[in-house]
């Protein structure tokens, strides 16, 4: 985790911190998390506050729903920086599916 971890890009950018702190992305943010049951969509953790994740990465225009997921911190941190997964994310959220591990595994060699 952090900076040990290979994927370490040093942290959220200032920008990132400013957008999460906006109250119009902390709304947001919220209303995915009750779409989702306050609950991580893969694993089903339920410990607040989960962090909404970007399925598809952050470009300025895609803050929409289809595009975000309650991920608990571990499966949060599985797919950050991994686009080539979006799909399997994608296909949750289009699908309003609650998934375990070995169900996820099924759908990303199906999708």
């Amino acid at each position: 985790r952090g900076a040990n971890n290979p994927n370490w890009k040093g942290g959220a950018t200032d920008r990132t911190k400013i957008r999460v702190g906006r109250a119009d992305w902390r709304r947001l943010a919220e209303r995915i998390r009750k779409r989702d049951g306050h609950r991580c969509r893969i694993c089903g953790w339920g410990s607040l506050p989960l962090p909404v994740h970007h399925i598809r990465p952050h470009n300025g225009y895609n803050d929409i729903g289809r595009n975000l997921i309650t991920l608990c911190t571990s499966h949060h941190n599985s797919f950050e920086n991994k686009p080539e997964l979006a799909h399997v994310l994608e296909h949750i959220v289009r699908s309003d599916m609650r998934v375990g591990a070995e169900e996820l595994l099924e759908i990303a060699s199906r999708v």
